[in-house]
């Protein structure tokens, strides 16, 4: 997927016209503008017309078939498009627009090396063009190339301080590498820039979450929610910042208004928290005996419902992680065995082996999954007097 928006080239045929007839040049640059007007408007099929009339008149002209191209891509004629740019960079192999959109479109389509190739010749000619940076930045990415990815978002910045954009998605670089504290600062430009942006807000709450900064968690995940961003997973985080804080009516609160936004397993993992939280506060829990049953293509969470509420044992739980697809399947299942059982051990007194059990999760090193936070923050808490 493109993460910026299109570009809208404003091609003029210039020299192009040299040696036609004065009408046949007016006549034709007429169309063409006419064609860009309708292609700035989103008219893709207005703009084709437009294009093709123009292309009669000056069959010679580049830009008409870069510009033709652009608008066939917009109206899902992918093969109509890459014909016409073919024929435009025929006329003019250095024609920057042509390949720029070429490579925008190998782009869409999976041929990430590809669209390197062709945005690379483009910028060459079009060495400040935004756009082209931007989607080489997310080939770049695609291909494992954060380096490179983190530079062309990076230029883009120093070319455009205020693109909100940029910042986000090098935001995302920073922290698939693990700069947390990069990808925090990218973010705090985007929410200095764009106010509303939920996207960041949540980003920059789960980023937090992972941290262990549950007070920093919960203000940017509600705002998210407000903004209806993505609420479910909003609630969720704020509810599970909130029971790793200590705040756990507020937690049972938040995590049940997150099962409410979310569908079938979705509402899961927020129960399952819920469940501990009043569990805690010694007060029953209904909800999740009357959801887990429909979980039927879900069986570990079924079997996670199952242990909290009773029906499943310590040794009958870990023989479900066994049935995980795959070796990292079955550590994620380890990590949430390993916090759900520390957690209930500890609810019956058992401090001895809730730490056994929270150090499990941690060393399974699995900090993506909601538990590892959780089981960090219960270790911390049995080490204070």
């Amino acid at each position: 997927m493109l993460l910026f928006r299109l570009f809208r080239p404003a091609l003029t045929l210039g020299c192009l016209l040299c040696g036609l007839s004065l009408a046949a040049q007016t006549t034709g640059e007429e169309w063409f503008v006419a064609g860009n007007e309708k292609l700035d408007a989103n008219d893709f099929v207005g703009a084709i017309d437009a294009y093709n009339r123009a292309i009669e008149l000056i069959p010679d002209a580049d830009g008409g078939y870069t510009n033709r191209g652009l608008a066939k891509w917009q109206a899902g004629d992918l093969s109509g498009a890459r014909a016409d740019l073919a024929q435009a960079l025929r006329l003019n192999p250095e024609n920057g627009y042509a390949l720029g959109v070429r490579g925008k479109i190998k782009l869409q389509e999976g041929d990430y090396a590809g669209a390197v190739t062709d945005l690379t010749a483009a910028l060459a000619e079009e060495s400040e063009n935004i756009d082209f940076l931007s989607s080489r930045a997310v080939a770049q990415w695609s291909l494992g190339e954060a380096e490179k990815a983190l530079a062309d978002f990076t230029q883009v910045i120093e070319i455009d301080p205020d693109h909100a954009q940029a910042y986000f998605a090098r935001s995302l670089v920073h922290q698939n590498r693990g700069d947390l504290s990069a990808a925090l600062a990218d973010l705090s430009h985007v929410l200095r820039l764009q106010p509303d942006n939920g996207d960041a807000y949540l980003r920059r709450a789960i980023i937090n979450y992972g941290r262990g900064d549950f007070a920093g968690v919960i203000p940017d995940a509600l705002k998210a929610a407000e903004l209806e961003h993505n609420p479910g997973t909003a609630l969720a985080f704020a509810g599970y910042a909130s029971f790793a804080s200590g705040e756990t009516a507020q937690a049972v609160d938040l995590l049940g208004r997150s099962a409410d936004r979310r569908d079938g397993t979705g509402a899961a993992f927020p129960l399952f928290v819920r469940h501990l939280a009043l569990l805690r506060l010694g007060t029953p829990d209904e909800r999740l005996a009357a959801a887990w049953p429909a979980w039927k293509e879900e069986p570990w969470s079924q079997a996670l419902a199952r242990f909290l509420l009773g029906g499943l044992d310590e040794d009958q739980l870990e023989a479900q992680v066994a049935a995980g697809k795959d070796d990292d399947d079955r550590l994620g299942r380890e990590c949430e065995l390993h916090f759900y059982a520390g957690m209930m051990r500890l609810l019956t007194g058992d401090k001895a082996t809730a730490r056994l059990r929270f150090r499990a999760a941690l060393a399974t090193k699995k900090t993506s999954f909601i538990e590892y936070p959780l089981a960090d923050a219960e270790l911390k808490r049995l080490r204070v007097p």
